[in-house]
């Protein structure tokens, strides 16, 4: 709103003196200068964002000191095994300690389990552990094929070469395990991670949902090994000590933390200490939910059959409620804020409102407000024209594979004409026609050298496509424009061609702005 009032008070004063008005000699570079001076009053005038950015910054930064953050990420690390928030968290295809539990892989698909092997079965729910045959293969091996695909549990891929994960032989688990129920000893995730800045959320994993497929090997087994596989054994160490004071110690000090973050919960360390001190294994007894409002409202009262998860959660739930992704929105903003540089891509976005706006703020210096408002409406009526045009393509004629090449070569046509006539005859035409085309052409350049650049992606793609069967594993052999460069240096690539763009065509502005009247 400050941006807004000085950009209005500035801009009431500015149009009170034109020098197109009072017939004072103007050259090329200095319609070209007033462009610069407007496109700086502009962007200078989006820059409050930024003080108040570094302000929040400052105030983080010194508030949550990163020594006492790491202390509290540890401390939500080492308590969240006793969130309880699901079943599903606790059974044995989640297990990832001891090793080598950490290095096999767990079926859970029914379809999938060879039952003349060993398995393992909890409720409706069934298992089977097998180890791992890796396969490394570079991008360009004739062997990669969909069999690939169809068989391998996990994939792996860099710059140059493809890791395949397959199943090998089945496993028996059972040394390694303390029982096939749910237990804590089977809880493998990772609360939160400083080093990715994010959180593992538990509203995907609701206790009930029996539509649960996520591959656990994705998350368990590759991603953040060293640092996830470190938990897993401190968190078994922990369990094997079966120190109920420790517990509870860890329990008390996690709810010192959640008041200190605001963090919603009525648990107390008595109550939840009795609730997962489980000294004969440590199975699941309880369930704490994720936020109160399941406490008020539970989906499972409106079901008239419940499957057998759905009763067991049913029996465990308790009338305690912990919202621990709320802490874990507070530790990815803190990091976010502390890590996040404040002048970052939003930049790009300022630069580009202040250089339209300099634009349309220069037309109507140059042209006046008649021609500018006929302009705005002569670009609504192309645009429906050219809309309506390609639905008829489209339902005329089976285009619907070339559709966004008829409307990219459609526009392009428009685009051209337009140009061309702005170019080679905006002296040959009535004046204030003219300053149509003139007013599209200053304003739509960079859009249409962005439209030609998006066609020659295109091609590069569908020629890509046409080379390699598999695209998706093979474009890194095919070069793209648009692809070729970060966005963001590409921004910076069509606001400077703008600039260079404004600096030449205003030559022709001042041709037109000597063309006599009528």
């Amino acid at each position: 709103m400050i941006s807004l009032v000085i950009l209005v008070t500035w801009l009431f004063f500015m149009f009170k003196n034109n020098s197109f008005k009072s017939f004072y000699p103007t050259q090329k570079i200095d319609i070209f200068k007033q462009f610069l001076l407007y496109f700086i009053i502009i962007f200078l005038s989006t820059t409050f964002y930024y003080s108040y950015m570094t302000g929040v910054k400052t105030y983080i930064t010194s508030t949550y000191e990163d020594t006492e953050m790491i202390k509290d990420v540890a401390l939500a690390n080492k308590t969240s095994p006793f969130f309880s928030h699901g079943i599903k968290n606790y059974t044995i295809d989640n297990v990832n300690f001891p090793t080598p539990l950490n290095e096999w892989y767990c079926e859970n698909k029914k379809e999938n389990i060879d039952y003349t092997k060993v398995y393992y079965q909890f409720l409706d729910d069934e298992y089977q552990f097998y180890d791992l045959k890796i396969e490394t293969r570079k991008l360009d091996d004739p062997i990669i094929n969909s069999d690939y695909y169809q068989y391998n549990v996990y994939t792996e891929r860099n710059d140059s070469t493809t890791t395949y994960y397959f199943k090998n032989e089945v496993q028996d688990i059972t040394p390694y395990i303390k029982t096939i129920e749910p237990s804590y000893y089977n809880y493998s995730k990772q609360f939160y991670s400083s080093k990715t800045n994010t959180f593992d959320s538990n509203y995907y994993h609701n206790a009930y949902n029996l539509d649960y497929y996520e591959n656990p090997i994705a998350y368990k087994k590759f991603e953040k090994q060293e640092e996830l596989l470190n938990l897993n054994k401190a968190h078994y160490e922990l369990l094997e000590r079966n120190d109920q004071d420790e517990i509870k110690s860890i329990l008390s000090n996690f709810l010192i933390l959640s008041e200190k973050y605001k963090i919603r919960n009525n648990l107390n360390p008595e109550a939840w200490l009795f609730m997962v001190y489980q000294p004969e294994n440590f199975k699941l007894k309880h369930i704490i939910n994720d936020e109160k409002r399941f406490i008020e409202h539970d989906n499972l009262e409106y079901k008239d059959k419940l499957t057998p998860f759905e009763e067991l959660y049913k029996d465990f739930k308790s009338e305690y409620y912990l919202e621990s992704d709320s802490l874990g929105i507070v530790f990815e903003n803190i990091d976010e804020l502390k890590t996040k540089p404040i002048v970052s891509f939003e930049v790009h976005f300022y630069l580009w409102i202040s250089f339209v706006i300099a634009l349309l703020i220069m037309v109507f210096r140059l042209t006046g407000l008649k021609p500018l408002l006929f302009s705005i409406i002569a670009t609504v009526i192309l645009i429906i024209f050219a809309s309506l045009v390609v639905v008829l393509f489209d339902y005329t004629i089976s285009i619907s594979n070339d559709l966004e090449y008829i409307i990219a070569y459609f526009a392009f046509i428009i685009g051209t004409t337009i140009l061309g006539v702005t170019l080679f005859m905006s002296t040959k035409i009535k004046k204030q026609i003219a300053a149509i085309f003139i007013n599209i052409s200053f304003v739509g350049f960079v859009p249409y050298l962005i439209l030609i650049c998006a066609i020659i992606t295109m091609h590069q793609k569908d020629n890509c496509r046409l080379i390699y069967e598999d695209y998706f594993y093979r474009k890194e052999n095919c070069f793209q424009l648009l692809e070729s460069l970060n966005p963001m240096l590409w921004s910076i690539i069509f606001l400077v061609i703008g600039f260079i763009f404004v600096y030449f065509f205003s030559k022709k502005i001042l041709n037109w702005k000597a063309m006599p009247e009528g």
